[in-house]
């Protein structure tokens, strides 16, 4: 049988991500909703294996047109006038994106049944084009690939198309292709090959991006220099070993005046606090090596050791304790992350107690003037650098924080009273 759309699931868009890889929004092999997410959704705690992606993977099943580009504020629309993008026909569409990795909108019987199909689309979420997409011409019909950013990946809120992929999958018989220019990627807009099937037979896809720097699997440009470099094996001219309270950490030595402004501005707001009063840090940057021997230690249930390198592997464990990227994909890898001694720091080693602390609040909610925040899943010590990017050509990272505990639309009970005086006046 020839592989079709209906064939696809989350391990074809991502691959690993299916066989026994739970997940949040949904069981990503059967397309059912899964009791994790009702738990959530009713205020529950609910384990991830894997930190959810995003942005998501997904297949266009639809589109219509619209009197002028939906833009999410007045910014983007003046933008979006002086842009020189080659061709607005596609911002001139609202598109619907069927993402089988964290929502289950389609079955793949749906393919076979046209009103069914067409009802379960129109219900879809609608989702826009991202400026920052790569440029195409024309509108992106149904069957292509596309990768979906959400605002907050746990509410699933704002969606935008921010890349563009090739038409993988003809379903013209259930859903109409937009009119207007024929479409094309354009000759420097990168094509994808996600989504490809490899020779062998093989439904993964070949270059399918990882869950921790989708956007930069392989060689990527370091802006200063123009050279191309790679996770985890960063040349040693581009990083720079620094010691914070005698723990020596290697950096992307772009990254360095942020840090020290950051922890500069901690150490004074909590000059005076009972507890832990400095800025802690456990490790920067890893090499393919340091990170492949973590993955090892925490995913499989064999006895073995990152630090001294011994022990047997074992079986791969359903989920990685505590969560680990896969070798090559950690920001760790770019020295763009900084873990914290966050049981030193926060004074505490229950998970659920660090994330209320006045401390961890105020990181949550002021790191972000320094360009860094807690932007992995569950971990109240890995701090994202946000300006990665802008050294890291194609490099991203998850822009919202996990938690909103301290953020100004999180819980208000969880608010502090200032940046500088994190405890009141009294």
């Amino acid at each position: 049988m020839s592989f079709t759309v209906k064939n696809v699931n989350c391990e074809f868009l991502l691959p690993g991500s299916g066989k026994d890889i739970p997940s949040r929004l949904g069981d990503r092999r059967l397309y059912k909703p899964s009791r994790g997410l009702s738990a959530f959704q009713l205020g529950s705690t609910y384990e991830l294996a894997y930190s959810t992606p995003n942005p998501v993977p997904g297949i266009v099943v639809g589109a219509y047109t619209t009197s002028q580009p939906r833009m999410t504020n007045p910014l983007d629309f003046a933008r979006y006038k002086a842009s020189k993008k080659p061709d607005f026909e596609v911002f001139n569409y609202v598109y619907k994106v069927w993402t089988p990795c964290i929502k289950a909108d389609l079955l793949p019987e749906d393919f076979d049944n046209k009103e069914v199909f067409k009802k379960k689309v129109a219900a879809m979420q609608d989702v826009v084009v991202s400026l920052a997409a790569n440029p195409v011409m024309g509108a992106i019909p149904p069957g292509t690939y596309v990768e979906v950013e959400f605002a907050d990946i746990n509410y699933l809120t704002n969606p935008r198309i921010v890349r563009i992929g090739e038409k993988i999958f003809d379903i013209s018989s259930v859903a109409k292709a937009p009119s207007g220019n024929e479409f094309k990627l354009a000759s420097y807009g990168a094509p994808s090959t996600v989504g490809r099937r490899r020779q062998g037979g093989s439904n993964s896809a070949k270059d399918a991006p990882s869950k921790s720097s989708r956007a930069a699997k392989g060689p990527v440009t370091y802006a200063p220099t123009g050279e191309k470099v790679d996770n985890a094996k960063l040349p040693n001219h581009i990083r720079k070993e620094i010691v914070i309270h005698g723990t020596k950490i290697s950096i992307l030595k772009d990254m360095e005046t942020d840090l020290r402004n950051l922890i500069q501005k901690y150490e004074s707001v909590f000059a005076n606090d009972p507890g832990e009063k400095r800025f802690l840090v456990n490790n920067s940057y890893r090499t393919y090596e340091q990170q492949n021997g973590l993955y090892k230690q925490n995913c499989y249930d064999g006895n073995y050791r990152a630090r001294t390198g011994q022990g047997t592997v074992g079986n791969r464990k359903a989920k990685c304790t505590p969560l680990t990227a896969r070798p090559g994909t950690s920001h760790h890898g770019w020295a763009a992350a900084v873990d914290l001694q966050s049981t030193s720091m926060l004074d505490t080693s229950s998970k659920s107690k660090k994330i209320k602390t006045v401390k961890y609040r105020w990181l949550n909610r002021y790191a972000r003037d320094y360009n860094f925040i807690f932007n992995v899943s569950g971990e109240a010590w890995h701090m994202g650098w946000m300006r990665v990017g802008e050294f890291l050509k194609g490099v991203t990272y998850r822009k919202n924080s996990w938690s909103k505990n301290g953020l100004e639309n999180g819980p208000t009970a969880m608010l502090l009273p200032s940046k500088d005086k994190p405890y009141g006046t009294g």
